[in-house]
């Protein structure tokens, strides 16, 4: 489905902006990630993109070559697998509610 992006700041990092956002993901996310452009940051092109915080079991990751942001789910700390560890979430999975905010940083220009 789709991403929304909450732009906190830009900043000015040498020839390059820096803008600081939060992300959510929608109730249904696409298998293989969520697109997330340039554009939505009023930029034409990303040199980094970081993400930090604790995603409430999840990893989220960008992927450079399809610009998508993919969460993979981590098995729980007693040993019970919650889905396949390593594996991206798929489309039937409501990421929606993630009470941690994935705070992502770009840098591009």
């Amino acid at each position: 489905m789709a991403l929304t992006v909450d732009i906190l700041s830009h900043e000015k990092a040498g020839r390059y902006m820096e803008v600081h956002s939060n992300v959510t993901f929608d109730a249904s996310l696409v298998a293989g990630g969520e697109s997330l452009t340039p554009g939505m940051y009023g930029l034409t092109h990303f040199k980094e993109v970081r993400i930090s915080g604790d995603h409430d079991g999840y990893i989220v990751q960008f992927n450079y070559t399809t610009s998508e942001l993919t969460a993979y789910q981590l098995p729980s700390l007693d040993g019970n697998v919650r889905s396949a560890s390593g594996l991206d979430e798929a489309d039937t999975v409501d990421l929606s509610t993630l009470t941690d905010v994935v705070r992502v940083i770009v840098v591009g220009y």
